[in-house]
């Protein structure tokens, strides 16, 4: 995909589709990275002792997808200025995860745009919804910027 500039976001732009595979091994590695090994994300028979249907994937991880659309959307043309995020439901290994973007807004004078985000799973099930405001850079023409 290739980075949006400024100029040319509307709002009603959609973003994405990015879609990512939850894998146990990436449940894993995000709670090495994140250092959250709560056993609900890594150990089955703890995360179904507290009623889960097993492992479950950390929150933060379909917010950094959601994220994911926001950079690849932008690209190096602006910078992520807000971003939250609400979990809707749970997301399991084996899951397929779709993220979608909306521009919701334009402000000229910041160059900004306020972007909606949602991630679903395969079934069309909303599992998290979001809201986040992109600042495009200025233009730099003695660098020859277009």
């Amino acid at each position: 995909m290739k980075a949006v500039r400024f100029d040319s976001v509307h709002v009603g732009d959609r973003l994405g589709p990015l879609t990512k595979l939850v894998t146990d091994a990436q449940i894993r590695a995000y709670a090495e990275a994140s250092g959250d090994a709560n056993p609900i994300h890594l150990d089955a028979s703890a995360a179904r002792a507290r009623g889960l249907q097993g492992t479950v994937a950390h929150g933060m991880l379909g917010m950094a997808f959601l994220g994911q659309v926001l950079t690849n959307w932008v690209g190096c043309n602006g910078f992520v200025a807000s971003f939250k995020a609400k979990f809707l439901a749970m997301v399991y290994p084996g899951d397929i995860i779709s993220c979608y973007g909306e521009v919701q807004g334009k402000d000229e004078g910041s160059r900004s745009a306020d972007i909606d985000l949602w991630a679903e799973n395969q079934q069309g099930t909303k599992v998290i919804r979001g809201r986040a405001t992109v600042h495009f850079q200025a233009l730099n023409r003695t660098r020859g910027d277009v």
